[in-house]
C-alpha cells in the first residue's frame, strides 16, 4: 500500500473541499455534522464496492459469448460496437448509477433527518463531504490496488471528480427544496387570501435532475476512462477541467446567493408573483437557524 502517495493524491479533493467549506458565509457548518456526512461517504462506497461488483459481473455475463477478457482487464471482440455498447453499460449502469444513486439516497435520508440543512448553501457543503467521504475511500481502495503513477493520474481525474459530481448533484437539490418550501408557503398564502393563484410549479424536474445530471456526467467520464483509445487520457483532462470550472461556478454562485432556506423560497414567490403581492408579514415567517 503506497500510504505516502495516498495522502498526495487526496490533496488537490482537499483543496477543492477546503474551498466549498471557505465559501459558506453566512453560517459554518459544525464540525460533527460534516464528519456525518463524511461518514455517510464511506459507508456509501463500502455499499457501491459490492453492489458494483455484483452488477458489473452481471454485465460481463451478458457479453460472455460476444467478448474476450484478459488477465489485465481489457477487453476484445469482432466488432468495435459491441466493445462500445459493453463500456456503456459498464459506465452509466454498472458504475454511474450505482455510485450515484447510493449517494443521493444516503444525502437525501440525511437531508430529511437533519435540522443543519437550513440554509441555501448547506446544498452545496453536505452532499460534496459526503463525496469527500467517499473519494477519499476510494482514494485507499486504489492505493491498495494500483501502481504509483495510477494513483498520481488519478488524484487530478477520478479523485476530485467525484467531488464534482457531488457539487452538481446538491445543486440541484437545493433548488429542488428551495421550490418545496416555496409551494408549502404559497398554499399557506392563497389560503389567507395574500396572493389570487398558484404559480409555483412542480419541482420534480429539480429532483431528477440532482440525479440524472452527475449520473450522465459519471458515466461520460467512467465511458472515457474505460476506452483504451489513444485519446482517452487527454479526453479525461478535458472532462476534469470543465468539471472543476463548472463547480466553482456552482459554488461561488450558490455561495453568493445564500440565505435562509424561507427566505429563498420566498424570493421564489415574490418572482412568480412580480413582489407585489406577497405582504412584508409573509415574508417575516421563515425559519431562523439555530
Amino acid at each position: 500500500m503506497h500510504l505516502g502517495i495516498s495522502v498526495v493524491t487526496i490533496i488537490p479533493t482537499l483543496i477543492l473541499i477546503g474551498y466549498v467549506y471557505y465559501k459558506d458565509r453566512l453560517e459554518r457548518e459544525p464540525f460533527y455534522s460534516l464528519a456525518i456526512a463524511f461518514a455517510i461517504g464511506v459507508l456509501s462506497f463500502v455499499i457501491s464496492f459490492f453492489v458494483e461488483k455484483l452488477t458489473l459481473d452481471g454485465i460481463d455475463w451478458l457479453y460472455r459469448d460476444k467478448l474476450t477478457f484478459t488477465q489485465i482487464g481489457t477487453v476484445s471482440a469482432k466488432s468495435e460496437g459491441v466493445i462500445v455498447r459493453h463500456n456503456i453499460l459498464c459506465a452509466f449502469l454498472g458504475v454511474a448509477f450505482v455510485e450515484e444513486g447510493i449517494k443521493w439516497l444516503g444525502f437525501h435520508l440525511f437531508a430529511k433527518k437533519s435540522k443543519q440543512l437550513d440554509c441555501f448553501y448547506d446544498g452545496i457543503v453536505y452532499p460534496a463531504f459526503i463525496a469527500f467521504g467517499f473519494a477519499a475511500s476510494a482514494c485507499v481502495r486504489f492505493s491498495v490496488a494500483g501502481d504509483k503513477s495510477m494513483l498520481l493520474l488519478r488524484a487530478f481525474s477520478i479523485i476530485p471528480a467525484y467531488v464534482f459530481f457531488g457539487i452538481l448533484m446538491g445543486g440541484f437539490y437545493t433548488v429542488w427544496q428551495a421550490y418545496k418550501t416555496a409551494r408549502k408557503l404559497e398554499d399557506d398564502l392563497l389560503e389567507k387570501n395574500e396572493i389570487s393563484d398558484i404559480k409555483i410549479k412542480k419541482a420534480e424536474l429539480w429532483a431528477w435532475s440532482s440525479f440524472i445530471i452527475p449520473l450522465i456526467t459519471h458515466g461520460l467520464f467512467q465511458y472515457v476512462t474505460f476506452s483504451q483509445s489513444a485519446g482517452a487520457k487527454s479526453a479525461t483532462n478535458w472532462l476534469t477541467s470543465v468539471l472543476c470550472v463548472l463547480s466553482i461556478i456552482i459554488i461561488n454562485r450558490y455561495s453568493a446567493n445564500d440565505g435562509e432556506k424561507a427566505s429563498i423560497s420566498h424570493r421564489l414567490i415574490r418572482s412568480a408573483h412580480s413582489g407585489s403581492e406577497v405582504t412584508g408579514e409573509s415574508e417575516n415567517s421563515g425559519e431562523k437557524k439555530n
